[in-house]
């Protein structure tokens, strides 16, 4: 299971509960925290996917043209402008690396409440 089927096992979840007419919460019209929430976690799901598809592409592109830039950065003398690019390649790859452990724990999570 991906994490967008996740999402929508989330939503489909929360929806349900929305419509189950023996809920208190349905009879009363009130909100149903449970259902606000599974239908936010599915929301974070599918930001953090896209946020690491972004990273990933940035990752990418980045080291595709890592030795272009490296040749050009040590022509003209911008060996720090580049151990800087360097540095931020780095950060991202740690930060792709966090977003993919949290998405791996929802995913678990999901799979343990079935």
């Amino acid at each position: 299971m991906n994490a967008n089927e996740i999402a929508d096992a989330m939503e489909i979840r929360a929806s349900i509960r929305r419509q189950a007419t023996s809920r208190k919460s349905v009879q009363e019209c009130a909100n149903d925290r449970l259902a606000d929430q599974l239908e936010q976690a599915a929301t974070m799901l599918r930001q953090q996917q896209a946020e690491i598809e972004r990273l990933n592409q940035r990752i990418e592109f980045m080291v595709e043209n890592q030795s272009h830039h490296e040749g050009i950065a040590h022509a003209s003398g911008f060996e720090a402008g580049w151990q800087s690019a360097q540095a931020e390649i780095e950060a991202l790859k740690e930060a792709l690396r966090m977003k993919v452990i949290l998405n791996t724990h929802v995913e678990k999570a999901m799979r343990e409440t079935k």
